[in-house]
């Protein structure tokens, strides 16, 4: 008789939280993402919205990785206040600001902030297959 083998459980795709106003780009990244087979993406063109899910969003299903611009319709730095949402629900995950307006992120955190936060700060326009990159694995720590 042979010892019975407990299966590990298969690992789950990583998720990616998409937040970002310009329909055209929120569109070019959605369709990116939701392209992968091993890349979970959900998008919201609000902040306010992706915030509302967030708060909604129960712990069996964390997000491991947002991308989100800086200046939402919102307001202008309304891509912090998801960031911050964001960093308290899944401390271990990874924030990638996609922006036009670099400089702020980096006038708000240091380097060794943005590290420690595992926080990434990439200029529009980037390549789309850049941010998938970041996303796949094994960049992403899943953020449980």
């Amino acid at each position: 008789m042979e010892p019975s083998r407990e299966q590990e459980p298969s690992p789950r795709l990583p998720r990616v939280l998409i937040v970002e106003d310009e329909g055209t780009v929120e569109d070019l990244l959605r369709a990116v993402f939701e392209g992968e087979v091993d890349v979970e993406a959900k998008s919201f063109p609000k902040g306010e919205d992706a915030i509302t899910m967030l708060e909604k969003r129960g712990d069996s299903e964390p997000i491991d990785v947002l991308i989100t611009d800086l200046g939402l319709n919102d307001g202008p730095e309304s891509g912090f206040n998801v960031a911050e949402v964001f960093k308290k629900k899944y401390p271990n995950a990874k924030i990638i600001f996609l922006t036009g307006s670099a400089y702020k992120v980096t006038e708000k955190y240091t380097p060794e902030q943005r590290k420690a936060l595992n926080m990434k700060v990439v200029s529009k326009p980037c390549s789309p297959m850049a941010l998938l990159a970041m996303v796949k694995p094994p960049t992403v720590t899943h953020a449980t």
